[in-house]
């Protein structure tokens, strides 16, 4: 569905790949404006982990303004992650500058393991799972319920964010089963284009901001014998 007023129009992102995504102003006669993006995003996704690890996505508010994950005159339409069929449960408001996480584990657990504050909405477990050979995600939001032909209440869903990642260059390859997440390096930027995404400078962080300091990670080195250490920087 198309939000009123917000115009679709042709994006080519780095890869050449021709994209149609709403735009963040109308410019008919002149030249596109770039991308709509947020109010809230995909901000860093954890596709293929490793055996001991979990799946998860998380979202963040780049507003100052408080977001409700529902519609706030009919609440019981609720925003949805596809990919992973995931619908937020009802009465979620993610806080202005604020993360969620939504991962295939329980909660709780998930909490624990990654050593993430009290003050984090954690959501799960999804009942699908993120393809390891890439996949389009897309969080989207209700709108007003229309009424069809047949006089029956249709619910319009509005795209807010989406992400095509990929196992293959352009995209970052570490994550693709070798320990790292995908993580958003501008949230305001458009989130469909592979060079705004980076491979995590330490373990996944879900819960913490992507700018944050982290231990390095370091493997055992190429086929010289040099080993490789990937160290977390402030940006």
């Amino acid at each position: 569905a198309g939000e009123n007023a917000v115009t679709f129009g042709r994006h080519v992102i780095s890869s050449g790949r021709v994209h149609f995504p709403p735009l963040l102003k109308n410019t008919l006669g002149g030249p596109n404006s770039e991308p709509k993006v947020g109010p809230v995003v995909l901000n860093e996704i954890h596709y293929h982990p490793s055996p001991s690890d979990e799946e998860f996505i998380e979202l963040k508010n780049i507003s100052n303004d408080s977001v409700p994950l529902f519609d706030p005159e009919f609440p019981e339409n609720l925003w949805k992650l596809s990919g992973i069929n995931f619908d937020f449960p009802a009465d979620v408001t993610l806080p202005p500058k604020g993360l969620i996480v939504i991962t295939s584990t329980e909660p709780e657990l998930f909490r624990t393991k990654f050593s993430i504050s009290e003050s984090i909405q954690i959501f799960g477990p999804f009942a699908g799972s993120l393809q390891n050979g890439g996949e389009r995600l897309q969080l989207t939001r209700p709108d007003t319920p229309d009424v069809d032909d047949q006089g029956n209440s249709v619910v319009p869903y509005l795209l807010v964010d989406q992400v095509r990642y990929d196992n293959n260059s352009p995209w970052p390859l570490e994550p693709g089963g070798q320990g790292p997440s995908l993580e958003r390096i501008q949230p305001s930027a458009y989130g469909n284009e592979p060079l705004n995404w980076r491979t995590s400078l330490g373990d996944p962080s879900p819960g913490r901001n992507n700018d944050g300091n982290r231990l390095p990670l370091v493997d055992a080195g190429d086929e010289l014998g040099r080993a490789h250490v990937r160290t977390p920087v402030t940006t």
